[in-house]
């Protein structure tokens, strides 16, 4: 009886190397879009929230989100660590409806 030895582990090596660099590019650019600022505008946060800037408006008119502001008419900047902390917190009743 013959026997044959096939030695694939270089192609293995190489293989793994190749999806290794698909896999972690995939990663960076999933990773680039999903990037957000650590402070948002309004318009911006809107976005991040996935409602209109008006939404956002009323929650912050409401106090319904932490938010910063310098001085009254100056411009709005949320913290997106806070408001991702508000949110989870406030996840069972969902947002304020107005």
């Amino acid at each position: 009886m013959t026997s044959f030895v096939l030695d694939l582990s270089g192609e293995f090596e190489r293989l793994r190397a190749e999806l290794r660099d698909e896999l972690l590019a995939e990663l960076r650019e999933q990773l680039a879009a999903e990037a957000w600022p650590g402070w948002l505008d309004v318009p911006t946060a809107a976005k991040y929230m996935s409602v209109s800037p008006e939404r956002v408006r009323k929650l912050i008119a409401r106090n319904a989100i932490p938010y910063s502001q310098e001085a009254p008419g100056c411009r709005v900047l949320i913290e997106r660590r806070a408001l991702d902390q508000h949110l989870r917190h406030r996840a069972g009743g969902g947002l304020a409806t107005t």
